[in-house]
């Protein structure tokens, strides 16, 4: 496993966030955010009870790296600015549902991006363009960077981010 990990030894742990809430955690960009041409990692236990309202889970704004999201139709979503430009791809086989715990994971291998939910691998995937884009914004887990118009509604717990293999 990795020791590649920019949240130091504070790698499981749970965060509440609600449509009304400010409850949610910020890092400031650093280094081990820049994927560039690396297999990465994004996995956690999400529990929301609007799956079909537009939600990003974790991330950075502006060039965005591995952006885990859900999309209006509860489809697990990735949004993710390569060489080429910003980018956005939903996994139509993964749905989420309403107040139900679920294990979401984003991989970054061998230049594709692949999305699992509750273990089982989606049998679509989205091609990454040469590089992930580095991003200066500071990383949050409950939306993405300082955008509070997609926040997380429901809980998150035990986020683990891998910059590098998992």
């Amino acid at each position: 496993a990795s020791t590649d990990n920019p949240f130091g030894n504070a790698t499981t742990g749970s965060l509440s966030v609600t449509a009304s809430s400010s409850q949610k955690i910020y890092v400031a960009d650093h280094q081990k955010y820049y994927i560039g041409k690396n297999d990465a990692t994004v996995e956690f236990w999400i529990k929301t009870s609007t799956p079909t309202q537009d939600q990003y889970f974790s991330g950075q704004f502006n060039d965005r790296n591995l952006n885990a999201a859900v999309d209006s139709n509860a489809n697990v979503q990735v949004f993710y600015d390569d060489s080429a430009s910003g980018k956005s791809f939903s996994y139509t086989d993964l749905t989420l549902t309403a107040n139900t715990w679920h294990h979401y994971a984003l991989v970054i291998e061998s230049g594709y991006i692949y999305a699992y939910l509750d273990g089982k691998k989606s049998r679509l995937r989205t091609e990454v363009v040469d590089y992930i884009k580095a991003s200066s914004s500071e990383y949050a887990i409950g939306q993405i960077g300082n955008i509070t118009s997609t926040w997380t509604n429901g809980l998150i717990s035990n986020f683990r981010f891998v910059n590098g293999k998992a």
